[in-house]
Formats: structure tokens, C-alpha cells, sequence
């Protein structure tokens, strides 16, 4: 078979299945055209899930009758002079260019009005052929631009055939929406569906109050901000001390204002909070990163749906390093603990009138009573916690406890809940400056130049630098590993051979733990008392409770409800 050239109108909608995947993908480019426009009110219509109809009004910056013609040629922009424009956008994109390809797709036609005109014009093109019109029409709008995108993929079956169910691609659509409008608080939104007004957002001053519209408004207290900014990055962003059982969509990034799906960011997100997570479950999280638009690549995603950064590594460290300040800033300064699950203010009410218990006091007590000694037993008997209402079922396979409090039903893991309870106490036990000096120093051989993992040990208050060209010296360790039976030679080793973001304070503690001469007094396979099971669960409950993994990231405790264990059996 002989090579030919593709005829042009073939070429372009191959080129066009590129960019326009979904209704989605139009809505996406539509909108993000609107906002670089400068509009302050943009409204999105929608008929069965995009696929009969897309209409986006906007009341920004128009179009000019004779540049309507370019708004569908091929790389025709307005924000694109010279090559090294591409690197330097500060918008979402290249003006207008993306309708190219959608009107390749559908049939497809935008007004747009001049303030200073009372009519608008209309561009339409006619499908299967590579004539357009335009035309003088009347609008209900003083300024701005509207485009109509009715029956796509009308001309590509294949891809129309993939398209899912009209709820589920408007669900798609309506999360976008959502996103737009957390950034754009500005702006006010309004999406329609089917003729029915779904989500209305009316422009706001303060992100603050763009959460209050769409997040339920008793959220509000539970909010944790974070603020950063130095020479290269600019991170604002919302989190939320509590654990939801939702998906990923939970988790909101914004890269250069731009709502992106970034793996680097949400697994720095997934590790700060890691110790309070069950297995599959996510928090939530608003993430805005600005950063200087040459040290970031937003084209390497036809839709640009993704990025990548010259230097991924500090992205991570930045974005895990102020998410797990604020959540151990709040967690050591708050009574209350991060838990949706074994919750005792919920029974409070409950239990007051039945058995008097102070349990406001009890939990203070839980929270500040940290008496445990690593070098004792892990069991300390505890009087103030009695009258909670735990029942010890059974152990089975020498390994794990089931027992039941008020309506819930757990499964603990003994050894990983008893290793944990000694890192949190652990963890409580560092302090920053408190250091302790080596009677003799310590020294190690390495093979390369270590300055980043030497200035992160050094952060971490031990005393370390170079010795001669491939020799390390330490002089002194955090305090708070003095008291262990530890190899500090194995410890170190450990740390200075790992990757870079691994070396840490949670990093440094578990790898203590894991080199304890004597680990925790229980362990698998390890048979023990009712009195034993009982004090383990009390000093969950008191040391770690909310958390549901080990500090390796492994479930340690699953929770069933009485609702849960009823659908098994098929009850209501």
C-alpha cells in the first residue's frame, strides 16, 4: 500500500479527538476561555449530560466581528507571539484555540457583543464542509460571548459510542464546575441542566466564603489553613481535621490557578495525614500552588489536565511538610482528637444521664496523662477510664482482639496497635534543641557528596557534618533517642542511605522503633489475658485513639457498625 496524505478535514478531527474527549472536555475549555476573558458571571447549559447540548454565556471581553473567522482556525490565539510565550502563560491557555478542534466535532456556532454595539454577531459553521457564516443578531445580554455546542461527535460514532450515561458525564461536568468556582470565587456561576438550575454560586470576596456555598456550612469549624510563601512558591490551602470516607474527588490542586489531577501533591497530601487513615480513605484537602510558570510544563497533557515540575522532589517535601505541621499543630494543642469513628463527646449525651460520667474530664485525662515508659510493660493500669463501655469478645490466633464498644464492632491487630501506642508516645517526646552529646563521636564513610541529607539530619537537631572528603561526623542525637537500647550506628546508617524525603521525624522515630533492642511487649502469636486484651484497647483508646493504621501505613484496627454487620444478613 502506497503512503498518502490524510485529507485536511480527516486530519483535523483526528486532532480534535486529542482534546475533545467527553462533554467534559469542552465545558472544561469553554469556561477556562471565559475566565481568561475577565468575566465575573459565567453560565453553563447543559442537555443530556452535554451530548445534545453545550451553552456557555459569558460577560467578558468579546470578540470582534472580523476576528469571529479565527476563533475556529487552527493555532490561531491571541496570547502566543514568540516561542517563549509558551513557557511564560499566566493564563489557562492559548485564547480561543481549543474551539478548532470542538468545532471539528459538533455543530457549533458563537455569538459575541461589543458594549459598544447593539446587535452581536454570530459565527456558524456547517458540518461536513469548511464554509462558515456569519450574521448580525439580536442578544438579551449587554456584553460577552455565548457558544452553542449541540450533537457531539455527530460525525464520529466510534467516540460517541463511548460515552457514558447522561448522569454520569453531567456528574463529570458538575465536579469541574465546582472547581472552577473554589478558585474563581470572583466569579459568580451558574449551571443548568435539562432546564433546571443545579448549582448557583453568586461571586464572594474571600475563598472562605465560596466554601461555605458549596460545602456543608457546619463544615466551617473544623477548617485548618495553611499559608506559605517564599521566593519560588506561594501554597494557600484548606484542610479538614477530620477523616471523610470519600473518594480522591475530596482532594481539590491548583496548579497557577489551574484545577489539575497531580499525583505529586496528593501523595504529599495521603502521607502527612497517613497515620490517621483507614485503608481507602481520603481527606479532604484545597490545595493552591503558584509557582513560577517557567519551573512548571502545564502542556504535557493534550487537555492539560496535568503538570510536571522542574524540581517534582521539593513540590513533595513542601506540600507533605506544611500539612503535617498543621495537623500535629492542632493535634498537640486541642483536647479533641481526629476521629469519626470512636468518638466519645457523640455518646456523651447519652451516658450522662445513665452512669454520670464526666466525659469531657475523661478525655482531658486521656489526652494529657502520657504516662507510659517504653522500658516497662506496654500495659499500665488506668483508673479513670473503668466505667468505659468496652467488651472483650475473644482473641483468635493468638494475634487479634475482637471486643465491642457501644454499637461498633473492632478487630485490633495487637502487635501493631501496641507498637503504635509506643511511637505516639514517642512522638510526644521529641522536642526540637533538645539534644544530647556523644561520649564518642561517631563516624561513617560514604561514597558521594550528601550536603541535602546532611542539612535534613541537621534539621532534625542531630549534630552531623562533614569529617574529611567521604566521612561523616556526629556529635550529638535528639535527646529523645538516648533512652532507647538503640544501635545509633544501624540508625543513622539507615537514614543517610535512604531517600532524601524519607529522612524526617516520624521517618527518624519509626526506624528507632524498628531497631529497639526491646520492641513492644507484645506481639503476634503472643496469647493474652482478658485483663491484657482489656488495658490494650484502654490504652488505644487513651494513646492512639482515631488511629486505625500503623505507623507503617498498614491497617492495624478495622471498625464495623451494628449497621454494617446487619447488611450482611440482608436487615435494615
Amino acid at each position: 500500500m502506497k503512503i498518502k496524505k490524510l485529507p485536511q478535514n480527516i486530519v483535523s478531527v483526528l486532532a480534535a479527538g486529542e482534546v475533545v474527549e467527553r462533554p467534559y472536555s469542552v465545558v472544561k475549555e469553554l469556561v477556562e476561555n471565559a475566565i481568561d476573558a475577565k468575566a465575573d458571571k459565567i453560565i453553563i447549559e447543559i442537555e443530556n449530560g452535554g451530548k445534545t447540548l453545550i451553552k456557555v454565556e459569558d460577560n467578558g471581553i468579546w470578540i470582534e466581528k472580523d476576528d469571529l473567522p479565527l476563533t475556529i482556525q487552527d493555532h490561531a490565539t491571541s496570547k502566543i507571539e514568540k516561542i517563549e510565550d509558551i513557557y511564560n502563560l499566566h493564563s489557562f491557555g492559548f485564547r480561543w484555540e481549543a474551539l478548532s478542534s470542538i468545532s471539528q466535532v459538533s455543530k457549533f456556532k458563537i455569538i459575541s457583543k461589543t458594549s459598544q454595539q447593539d446587535i452581536a454577531y454570530m459565527l456558524e459553521t456547517f458540518p461536513w464542509t469548511d464554509k462558515t457564516k456569519i450574521t448580525a443578531t439580536s442578544t438579551n445580554f449587554e456584553h460577552g460571548t455565548m457558544v452553542f455546542v449541540q450533537d457531539l461527535f455527530f460525525n464520529i460514532p466510534v467516540r460517541w459510542k463511548f460515552l457514558k450515561s447522561a448522569q454520569t458525564e453531567f456528574k463529570y461536568i458538575q465536579e469541574l464546575v465546582t472547581n472552577f468556582a473554589i478558585k474563581n470565587f470572583d466569579i459568580s456561576f451558574k449551571l443548568i441542566h435539562n432546564k433546571k438550575t443545579i448549582k448557583e454560586y453568586e461571586k464572594t470576596n474571600s475563598l472562605l466564603e465560596r466554601i461555605k456555598q458549596i460545602y456543608p456550612k457546619d463544615w466551617e469549624n473544623n477548617y485548618l489553613f495553611i499559608e506559605h510563601n517564599d521566593s519560588i512558591y506561594q501554597v494557600n490551602a484548606i484542610i479538614w481535621k477530620s477523616i471523610l470516607k470519600f473518594n480522591s474527588s475530596m482532594i481539590k490542586i491548583f496548579v497557577n490557578q489551574r484545577p489539575v489531577k497531580d499525583r505529586i501533591i496528593q501523595k504529599a497530601i495521603m502521607q502527612a495525614y497517613s497515620r490517621w487513615l483507614e485503608p481507602w480513605m481520603y481527606p479532604f484537602a484545597i490545595v493552591f500552588l503558584d509557582i513560577k510558570p517557567d519551573l512548571v510544563d502545564v502542556n504535557i497533557h493534550p487537555r492539560k489536565e496535568e503538570v510536571k515540575f522542574v524540581d517534582p522532589n521539593s513540590v513533595y517535601q513542601l506540600i507533605n511538610n506544611l500539612v503535617s505541621e498543621k495537623i500535629n499543630e492542632w493535634n498537640e494543642n486541642k483536647l479533641e482528637k481526629m476521629t469519626n469513628y470512636v468518638n466519645f463527646q457523640k455518646f456523651a449525651n447519652k451516658e450522662k444521664k445513665a452512669n454520670n460520667i464526666d466525659w469531657e474530664k475523661i478525655q482531658q485525662v486521656q489526652w494529657k496523662k502520657l504516662d507510659l515508659q517504653y522500658n516497662q510493660s506496654i500495659f499500665v493500669e488506668d483508673k479513670q477510664i473503668e466505667n468505659e463501655d468496652i467488651k472483650i469478645i475473644w482473641q483468635i490466633f493468638d494475634s487479634y482482639i475482637l471486643f465491642q464498644k457501644w454499637e461498633d464492632f473492632f478487630i485490633v491487630d495487637q502487635h501493631a496497635v501496641a507498637e503504635r501506642i509506643i511511637f505516639e508516645k514517642m512522638r510526644k517526646e521529641y522536642k526540637k534543641d533538645d539534644i544530647s552529646l556523644l561520649s564518642v563521636p561517631l563516624t561513617f564513610s560514604i561514597n558521594e557528596k550528601i550536603d541535602e541529607k546532611l542539612q535534613k539530619l541537621q534539621e532534625i537537631w542531630f549534630d552531623i557534618d562533614y569529617f574529611w572528603e567521604k566521612k561523616v561526623i556526629v556529635y550529638a542525637i535528639p535527646k529523645v533517642l538516648e533512652k532507647y537500647n538503640i544501635d545509633i550506628s544501624a540508625l543513622l546508617n539507615s537514614l543517610l542511605f535512604s531517600n532524601i524525603e524519607d529522612i524526617n521525624i516520624d521517618k527518624m522515630l519509626e526506624q528507632t522503633l524498628a531497631t529497639k533492642s526491646c520492641k513492644a511487649a507484645i506481639k503476634a502469636n503472643h496469647k493474652l489475658s482478658s485483663f491484657e486484651m482489656l488495658q490494650l484497647i484502654k490504652d488505644w483508646i487513651k494513646y492512639i485513639d482515631g488511629f486505625f493504621v500503623c505507623q507503617h501505613g498498614r491497617p492495624s484496627v478495622v471498625k464495623l457498625t451494628k449497621q454494617d454487620i446487619d447488611s450482611f444478613f440482608d436487615r435494615k
